[in-house]
């Protein structure tokens, strides 16, 4: 699907960068309207124009209509978590799954500030988590921390069996400011 989605795309490209080339060429008047004139006047008397053209018409209608299908398609996954029980079809929002992951990581004291990303996959669910570390944080703990508990409270909050995958990166490292020391001491007593 990517790959076909990918064709479409250049070929939509293509056409929209052709289309703009065009008229920016007539608008500096390299083509003029008449040179445009008998070139569509030569095309037109040429004897397969009439079924040269109704197959180029037919293909990029084909094309127009299957662009828009993956492109709805593409938007409808993105935006939910389809989970399938014995009673039926649950369909959870991914913001939500986000409001999870930045639930269960408020909850470590050396973590700053979270930006979690979830991608749905047939296999599983893609957890990316963009972390924000303050400066006394031990970096490979808190990472293996932080996937192992995402992943968990992922499975556990949706109920699936599928595949969990948790990616951590750490985008910055800042200094605690006054008032989170003190937030850290109150949570150490």
């Amino acid at each position: 699907m990517k790959v076909l989605m990918s064709g479409v795309c250049i070929l939509v490209i293509f056409f929209v960068l052709l289309v703009a080339t065009l008229l920016m060429a007539m608008g500096t008047k390299i083509i003029t309207a008449h040179l445009l004139s008998e070139f569509i006047n030569y095309l037109y008397q040429s004897p397969y124009f009439s079924t040269v053209s109704i197959l180029i018409g037919i293909l990029l209608a084909f094309i127009g209509f299957l662009a828009l299908i993956l492109l709805e398609r593409a938007y409808r996954k993105e935006k939910n978590v389809v989970l399938n029980n014995k009673e039926g079809k649950i369909s959870m929002a991914i913001s939500a799954v986000e409001d999870i992951v930045r639930k269960v990581c408020g909850s470590l004291l050396d973590i700053k500030e979270i930006k979690p990303k979830i991608v749905v996959r047939k296999k599983g669910i893609k957890v990316i988590a963009h972390l924000v570390l303050f400066s006394s944080a031990d970096i490979p703990r808190v990472s293996s921390d932080a996937q192992r508990i995402i992943k968990e409270e992922v499975e556990k909050s949706l109920g699936i069996e599928e595949e969990v995958k948790v990616e951590i990166y750490i985008d910055k490292i800042v200094e605690k400011s006054s008032r989170e020391k003190k937030k850290e001491e109150m949570h150490i007593r």
